[in-house]
């Protein structure tokens, strides 16, 4: 005679990490002097190892040490932003400095931490005088 043993898991737990997987820009430019546009697809669900809560958006001027320098007050200049929607995948972003050329970082996260950069560089419009 055998003897079998049922055994049921009422939940597993298995150790987390951090996205490894990264979001790709499908298409980033300007809609002003002032704003930009960016659309991107989520990476695969299972590069995300675990809850994904989202996406971190980071923006910060460029600047060319010979002919435009940083400011002393680079660091302010830098916009992060933390968007709470899975599902999202573009956004508008306002209150940009007129034709500055933006460098766009953009990550998943999840309960642990944030994955690798995705990054683009954009450009505000010139602008008018009118």
């Amino acid at each position: 005679m055998y003897l079998i043993h049922y055994y049921y898991l009422s939940s597993l737990t298995f150790p987390r990490s951090e996205p490894e997987g990264k979001p790709v820009f499908t298409s980033a430019h300007n809609t002003s002097s002032s704003s930009i546009e960016l659309h991107w697809k989520p990476p695969p669900l299972n590069t995300i190892h675990g809850e994904f809560l989202g996406y971190k958006l980071t923006l910060q001027p460029r600047y060319d040490d010979v002919t435009n320098p940083p400011p002393p007050n680079v660091l302010r200049d830098t916009i992060e932003i933390e968007i709470k929607d899975p599902k999202r995948t573009s956004t508008v972003i306002q209150g940009l400095k007129t034709f500055t050329q933006y460098l766009v970082s953009l990550r998943v996260f999840n309960p642990t931490g944030a994955g690798p950069n995705a990054t683009v560089a954009v450009m505000t419009d010139e602008g008018s005088e009118y």
